[in-house]
């Protein structure tokens, strides 16, 4: 490229950026307009679920019943559920899961091994009788 198309090319390239840099601050203002729009959206989004957590816990609180069953109320303690949320498979079988590697007997050395075993027992009655309610 010789010197005269160099000095053309670097005259066309000032040209472009003279009539375009108007145009790269109307850019950044739009970005930071529509930065601006993202943020209120996620700060209303944000509200919004904050209000409706803390509608749902209001209604919690109002519509508590402790379990007029004992027996059940001492399975869901076994298992370390709630004795007045709502009862699901999935959670009974998470809760189960977590107690019996809690208290497996093989997880625990001779001297605790006989107390583990009772609570491990405990556990899967608990986790058979809720699963029959359940069922």
């Amino acid at each position: 490229m010789n010197a005269k198309s160099k000095a053309k090319k670097n005259k066309r390239s000032k040209k472009f950026l003279r009539e375009h840099q108007g145009k790269k601050s109307n850019v950044k203002k739009l970005l930071r307009e529509h930065q601006e729009k993202v943020h209120r959206a996620v700060e209303e989004l944000r509200r919004e679920r904050e209000e409706a957590a803390a509608k749902k816990a209001k209604e919690n609180l109002n519509t508590r019943e402790i379990l007029s069953d004992p027996i059940e109320a001492s399975h869901r303690e076994t298992l370390g559920l709630s004795p007045w949320a709502p009862l699901t498979l999935e959670d009974v079988k998470h809760a189960y899961r977590a107690c019996a590697l809690k208290w497996h007997p093989d997880h625990h050395d001779d001297s605790t091994k006989a107390e583990a075993e009772a609570k491990f027992k405990f556990c899967n009655v608990a986790y058979e009788s809720l699963i029959k309610k359940l069922h």
